[in-house]
């Protein structure tokens, strides 16, 4: 392999060869052994779940590797992806967002097997979700070393990512996040029949996947980490 250098996911561009995300593989929907850049939407598969990845130099493709990115998802299609720039080390401006049915937000609490899991819904046009915020993300602050994972999914419909990109870009949320990409009823009854659909929701689950609290409006801080807490242990 030639030199690996890192690369904001802003300044990818077609023909670099990706050879390490910045989370682990089974995570992505890539192939677990590097794959080149060779189309816009490969580009855009990349954006859609990571902010930063690796690339070689001077790739040289062995036997049993992937040349390209497959079909992405379609659940997990990129939202507000930018044109790829000349490649640099600006810093992201704005965290990804990534499109996610109920489905997906399962999967991905069923990939944190072993942390605790705090899913919040939330929308720029709730008031209570807006004052929680900080809450939630001073919450990340203080026990993602002891296990804490927040899953953070917007409500708003898609033509308003610009306000809830620049709501996050304010709040200083710095890793990706998600946007409900399905109707509302299959979404609220695919996480919990008993939600009524109302903002904010959060949902706790423990350690083994298991969900463990539910409700609805805001909590604070102190309701937060007493909630966690007690699953995180000591």
């Amino acid at each position: 392999m030639g030199e690996k250098i890192k690369v904001d996911i802003q300044d990818l561009r077609i023909g670099m060869y990706v050879v390490e995300l910045d989370r682990p593989w089974l995570e992505t929907p890539f192939p677990f052994q590097g794959f080149y850049l060779n189309s816009a939407r490969a580009i855009e598969a990349v954006r859609q779940v990571c902010e930063y990845v690796f690339v070689d130099c001077q790739p040289r493709v062995r036997r049993g590797q992937s040349a390209a990115v497959g079909d992405v998802p379609a659940a997990a299609a990129p939202v507000g992806a930018g044109p790829a720039a000349a490649t640099s080390r600006r810093p992201v401006a704005q965290p990804a967002v990534v499109r996610v049915t109920a489905s997906d937000v399962r999967r991905m609490i069923r990939g944190a097997a072993g942390r605790v899991v705090l899913v919040n819904v939330w929308a720029t046009w709730c008031e209570p979700c807006r004052q929680e915020f900080p809450d939630l993300l001073r919450l990340r602050r203080t026990l993602a070393g002891r296990g804490l994972d927040l899953i953070l999914v917007s409500a708003d419909f898609d033509k308003e990512l610009p306000q809830v990109r620049s709501f996050l870009a304010r709040q200083g949320v710095d890793f990706t996040t998600y946007l409900k990409n399905e109707s509302d009823m299959p979404f609220i009854n695919g996480l919990d029949p008993a939600w009524s659909g109302s903002l904010p929701a959060t949902f706790v689950y423990d350690r083994s996947g298991a969900l463990c609290d539910f409700w609805e409006g805001p909590a604070t801080y102190d309701k937060l980490l007493g909630k966690v807490s007690k699953l995180l242990g000591s």
